[in-house]
């Protein structure tokens, strides 16, 4: 199925972009949502804005040269991600799903504005010098980053050790879980529950940790022994 939005104008429009909100579920399983600029006589370059609390179930493909915002949620793991003109900013409550995230072009970067934007599953490529940028104070796990083809190591990445990986500024890490035959295991905070470290429904797997594991308490975290 093929959609068309279009926003008229009468030739004497003064504003720079055409923003194009998504205020409705996205139901387009197994389908792709390609996101095109088609230059009209005024050359305006479309923004693409996925509402707050909205479904996206699609994969994606952004190619308007305007800024795709994702406020939304993806709940689907098969739904692909990517970004080949004009920048990604996911908002600090969105969720994508998708495990498959392709960022490609120097001029394309993948904003992450609240921990757990991407799922710890997320398989991301960074391709042609693309970049990642994180908001302060957040960690994003993702299974592995390839960046121009090379897998890079388990660990934490961060603008101080890793300047030429992750682009734009603040105080998030990104932390990679697998690569080279290494292996990761990271598990969040999210009881109270019984209040007991080693109570398994108190953790984000139901998994107790155990010694090597990554663990993250919420800031305000609180209830555990």
């Amino acid at each position: 199925k093929f959609y068309k939005v279009t926003a008229d104008h009468d030739g004497y429009v003064n504003a720079k972009n055409v923003t194009i909100s998504f205020s409705e579920d996205v139901e387009m399983p197994g389908k792709t949502l390609s996101l095109k600029f088609m230059s009209g006589s005024n050359n305006k370059v479309p923004n693409f804005t996925f509402a707050a609390n909205k479904n996206i179930d699609a994969s994606i493909r952004h190619l308007s040269g305007g800024t795709l915002t994702i406020n939304g949620i993806c709940t689907n793991a098969a739904n692909n991600l990517q970004i080949e003109s004009g920048p990604c900013a996911f908002g600090a409550n969105a969720r994508w799903a998708g495990t498959n995230i392709v960022v490609k072009g120097a001029a394309q970067t993948l904003s992450i504005g609240g921990s757990g934007n991407l799922s710890q599953a997320a398989v991301v490529q960074l391709q042609e010098g693309a970049k990642l940028a994180l908001a302060n104070g957040i960690l994003q796990p993702v299974l592995t980053l390839t960046v121009d083809g090379v897998e890079l190591d388990p660990g934490f990445y961060d603008l101080a050790s890793a300047p030429a990986v992750i682009g734009g500024t603040g105080t998030g890490k990104l932390l990679v879980l697998q690569g080279n035959g290494q292996e990761i295991h990271y598990k969040y905070w999210t009881g109270p529950g019984t209040g007991l470290f080693s109570e398994p429904t108190n953790w984000s797997d139901g998994l107790v940790p155990v010694p090597g594991d990554v663990v993250e308490f919420p800031a305000l975290a609180s209830g555990y022994n």
